[in-house]
């Protein structure tokens, strides 16, 4: 009867290991996925930008905003556009530059430092976030 239990104990506990590995699996897969829709969404629908760049440009509180970075094949589409016009309510006075280190996203230079909107960074802030939280 002892033996039984403690292989039972064993199974159990073999189980579990193998629970956790594939619930982290399955978490890094959904994330995945996720990311491939996103990045799907960012290569037919550039307008994307300009969300991103809006939503970033709430977090440069009184700081003087001196540039925008954006990956070249982002940088085609707001010289097609003429981004600049949908920022009205903020001076405009920044210029937008392309940077080869940017897949999507942008980086907005300020005279307090950087805010980093790159999609890729954000993705990498989630997964570590939510593998943090299944570990």
């Amino acid at each position: 009867e002892a033996r039984i239990s403690e292989v039972f104990e064993d199974l159990s506990k073999q189980l579990s290991e193998k629970l956790a590995v594939i619930e982290q699996q399955a978490v890094q897969l959904a994330i995945e996925v996720s990311r491939k829709i996103v990045d799907t969404t960012v290569e037919i629908q550039p307008e994307y930008l300009i969300e991103v760049i809006r939503e970033g440009l709430k977090h440069t509180g009184a700081a003087t905003i001196s540039k925008i970075r954006v990956s070249p094949q982002d940088m085609e589409f707001i010289n097609v556009i003429g981004i600049s016009k949908q920022f009205k309510e903020h001076d405009g006075s920044w210029s937008f530059e392309a940077d080869d280190s940017i897949r999507s996203g942008c980086v907005i230079e300020t005279s307090a430092g950087e805010i980093d909107y790159r999609l890729d960074e954000a993705w990498k802030r989630v997964q570590d976030s939510v593998l943090k939280v299944i570990s």
